[in-house]
């Protein structure tokens, strides 16, 4: 997770350059992907490469909770009512 919040920061900094003339906030002048960590670093140190990460680390986990609880509920709900055995039979879809 931490690899990708890493990656998704640096692609939020390259992806938020704007002209002067529509700038708004502050703005990011990365050439490239090794320069935007390596500016990263040497303005906030090796901790500055997650920051921000132990704030998303709980909007990931509710998430991924609420996804999981979505599957398992409709996994239950087409199980109970056949729902997928039916549409296959009256369309002929998902043969082998």
């Amino acid at each position: 997770m931490y690899d990708h919040f890493l990656y998704g920061k640096v692609k939020t900094h390259l992806q938020s350059l704007a002209a002067s003339s529509i700038a708004v906030g502050y703005q990011h002048t990365h050439t490239g992907c090794s320069n935007a960590l390596w500016t990263i670093y040497t303005e906030h140190g090796i901790l500055g490469l997650w920051r921000g990460a132990f704030g998303a680390m709980p909007r990931a986990g509710i998430g991924s909770a609420t996804q999981l609880l979505s599957f398992s509920l409709c996994k239950d709900y087409f199980g109970k009512y056949e729902v997928v055995t039916t549409m296959v039979k009256k369309t002929g879809c998902f043969r082998y």
